[in-house]
């Protein structure tokens, strides 16, 4: 049976994702992006990984989970993008929050 890497590997060969690639990857802070970061990260292609965080300010956590990506990019010596936006007002919450994505 194939390792999570092995498949993660097969995926970026799919995606035609090249030796040295410049890559951003959109972090959340949640568990789904960490680990894909860190697939990222032991990846053997030497992938020039950028790391992105959207702030919603929607969640009262949000100013937490900004820092936690934050220090996730430094402790791995990575560029750092982050954005907040103004606070929503009425609406369909989701939809908005995707499409400003």
């Amino acid at each position: 049976m194939e390792s999570l890497e092995e498949r993660f590997e097969k995926n970026l060969t799919n995606c035609n994702v090249r030796n040295g690639q410049k890559i951003v990857l959109g972090i959340s802070g949640g568990v789904d992006s960490v680990v894909m970061t860190d697939l990222f990260l032991r990846s053997p292609r030497k992938l020039q990984l950028i790391i992105a965080h959207l702030n919603h300010g929607v969640r009262k956590e949000a100013l937490q989970d900004e820092k936690f990506v934050e220090k996730l990019a430094h402790e791995h010596n990575l560029a750092f993008i982050s954005e907040k936006l103004l606070p929503i007002r009425g609406g369909n919450l989701e939809e908005e929050m995707r499409i400003r994505r």
